[in-house]
This record gives structure tokens, sequence and C-alpha cells, in this order.
């Protein structure tokens, strides 16, 4: 939490925050831009602290009211519940979120996990999105599971055993396209401290369009 509020206080003065209630629980939300201004959502990325990832779109928020859930069940402010990756708990969460911000329809941003939330939204509610940017989206395409074991969770797992700068630099490079001090920090605390998703998100199937 030192570090959400951290990665917090580098966003824009003018930041809100509230809670909107869901069937899962309490959902922490970030909000800035004008009021009157069309809404944009954007969803972080998984296992990455919400606020790092929406400093890099903040300039959107000139001509955008900008929403940004922590996803429930990720580190940050929100309900640690987690929906089974088999269904689309995150999904009708999404569509919980929507109502309790009293947004009909708006177009998103979706970071890595956050952009395979997105395609499950697509692949059930369609006339929810009016447009959506996806950044390495997950749930898209299977990718392989040895590659991902040896690059990612091996590296992972020596860390937790026995943190090291050396092992985090080595657990965080696969997932990181540049050197970042402050999301490696935040990467490591949470290979500490969370517990992660065991089972990548079941591929998304999307609706056919009209």
């Amino acid at each position: 939490m030192a570090l959400y509020d951290d990665a917090l206080s580098r966003l824009s003065p003018g930041l809100e925050s509230f809670v909107v209630g869901t069937s899962l629980g309490d959902t922490h939300v970030l909000a800035t831009g004008p009021e009157d201004s069309p809404p944009l959502m954007v969803l972080s990325g998984g296992n990455f602290l919400n606020p790092a990832c929406l400093e890099w779109f903040l300039p959107l928020a000139e001509s955008r009211r900008v929403y940004s859930p922590d996803i429930i069940g990720q580190p940050g402010r929100s309900a640690p519940s987690r929906p089974s990756s088999k269904g689309d708990g995150h999904a009708h969460w999404m569509e919980e979120i929507l109502d309790g911000l009293g947004i009909r329809r708006a177009p998103f941003v979706g970071i890595s996990y956050g952009a395979g939330i997105v395609l499950r939204v697509a692949g059930r509610s369609p006339e929810r999105i009016s447009g959506a940017v996806l950044v390495s989206p997950s749930g898209l395409v299977g990718g392989s599971i040895t590659q991902m074991l040896v690059e990612v969770a091996l590296p992972m797992v020596m860390y937790r055993l026995s943190p090291s700068s050396n092992r985090l630099r080595k657990s965080t490079s696969p997932v990181l396209t540049e050197e970042d001090e402050d999301l490696t920090r935040q990467i490591g605390a949470v290979y500490r401290r969370v517990k992660l998703e065991r089972f990548p998100k079941r591929l998304a199937h999307l609706a056919s369009a009209d």
C-alpha cells in the first residue's frame, strides 16, 4: 500500500478516488479529467498497481473523464475476491462498475490482463463498448506454457525463495520492455506479498458484429 500511495502521489493533483459496490465486493476507482467530458475506461495490467498504469494515459484526461478501477482480486484497494478464470465473472464485474458510474457505453483502454477483461466484456455485452485500444492483450491467443515457465515463472519462484536485487531484475525483465525502478519495486512487492493466479484467463469468444 505504501508503493500504491507513492505511485498515486505522482498523478495529477485533481485526481479523485471513490468506491463502487459490486456483487464481488467494493471496487476502488480512480477518476480524473473534466467531469462534463465523455467517459473513458482504463483497465490496468494484472499484478501491476493501477496508479502506475494510469500515469501512462493521463494526457487523455485533457479531453476525457477517465475512470480507472483497481481490478478486483488484483493488487490494490479493491476487494480481494477473484472471479473464476473460466467464466465471465470479470465481464459481469465490469458491467456493474459501468452501472455504478452511470455509464451506458464507453471506449476502453486495456493493458494486458485489463485488455483481456475488455475482450470478455466485448463477448458478453458488446453494446457497452464504443471502441477499444488493447495493449498486449491477454485472452486473445494462447502462448507457449514452457516458455512462460522458463522465462517468467522460474525466475519469479527463485526470487520469492531468496530475494535479491539481481534475482528481482531477472524476474521482471521478461515483463518490462525497459528498466523502470518504480515498476520493478512494485512487481517485487507483488511477487513477495500476493497470491498470484495459477491459471491464465480463458480465451475470449467475441460476439459477431451486426
